[in-house]
């Protein structure tokens, strides 16, 4: 007689651990300035190497559960406007319209991320599912932030 167990398609596979695409609660842990790799384009031109901050996220999950994630704001260039929808979405918006945001200014600030599962590659050039941040959520949107630290003292 064989053993029972859950049988799991490709599909299901490659979903699992990913947070399905929706609007969640989070809290920046770290952040760190650096500037993109530059390289060439798809037409061989040099690219230009931007500022950008690479923010590690504590993400709650449709579960209640704390999950890790990465994401990279531009500081300039085209990208650059998620960096106003960050500092807005973490309560800095007369800090970012007033020039005077620094980014000792984030770690702790719990805005709301807007992810979506994408395709990507791995380290091996395999194809892969992601959790990326599309966007961060501003208060004005409608939407509030009830994070809280469930660690319970006592």
């Amino acid at each position: 007689m064989s053993q029972s167990y859950r049988k799991w398609n490709a599909e299901e596979d490659k979903m699992r651990g990913l947070i399905p695409d929706g609007q969640y609660h989070a809290m920046i842990e770290a952040i760190e300035v650096k500037n993109t790799r530059g390289g060439l384009d798809k037409q061989g031109k040099p690219k230009p190497i931007y500022p950008m901050v690479v923010l590690d996220l504590i993400v709650v999950d449709m579960s209640g559960r704390d999950r890790k994630l990465k994401d990279w704001v531009m500081l300039d260039g085209d990208m650059s406007w998620k960096f106003r929808h960050l500092c807005y979405a973490c309560g800095l918006s007369e800090q970012y319209d007033n020039d005077t945001v620094t980014m000792n200014m984030l770690p702790g600030k719990k805005p709301v991320v807007d992810l979506r599962i994408k395709d990507g590659k791995d380290e091996n050039n395999n194809p892969v599912k992601r959790n990326n941040v599309m966007d961060y959520i501003a208060p004005e949107n409608g939407v509030t932030n009830d994070f809280h630290d469930d660690d319970i003292s006592f």
